[in-house]
């Protein structure tokens, strides 16, 4: 039971990227009201809350029984800054006439990525199951 409510969970988080506008063949994430997908779902509602798929691979493992797999790519980008360290610097205090040390934090730049991938098994018009892969890329100061 508790698997499952982790899985939608966590399904739902990752849904909530997959509403998002195509760029480059992959979909940007927004800040779009979280989706949650079930089995048993139909395909048009998927289609309603998750928009077209990315790429759909037609299983022909089971004849007279038709089963797809609905993948859907989101990519989402953050630029910033990053604490790094502290150093001590020495200022002057006009107020109270005298010098005193501060801590001052050190950043660098920091830019990330993470792409994630949702492959949901459509059977016969339905869902009946998923998987999901994110991945994150981290760059600090241009390295």
């Amino acid at each position: 039971m508790i698997a499952r409510i982790v899985a939608a969970s966590l399904l739902a988080c990752l849904a909530a990227l997959l509403a998002a506008c195509s760029t480059n063949g992959t979909r940007q994430a927004s800040a779009a009201q979280p989706v949650r997908i079930t089995r048993g779902m139909t395909a048009d509602r998927v289609y309603d809350l998750l928009g077209k798929p990315d790429e759909i691979i037609v299983n022909n493992g089971n004849p007279g029984i038709e089963s797809e797999t609905w993948i859907y790519i989101r990519t989402s980008h953050l630029a910033g800054t990053t604490q790094v360290s502290m150093r001590e610097t020495v200022v002057f205090d006009s107020i109270a006439n005298e010098a005193r040390i501060v801590q001052e934090p050190i950043t660098t730049p920091m830019t990330s990525e993470t792409v994630e991938r949702l492959e949901l098994i459509m059977v016969m018009g339905e869902v009946a199951g998923w998987k999901q892969l994110r991945t994150s890329d981290q760059d600090f100061a241009g390295n």
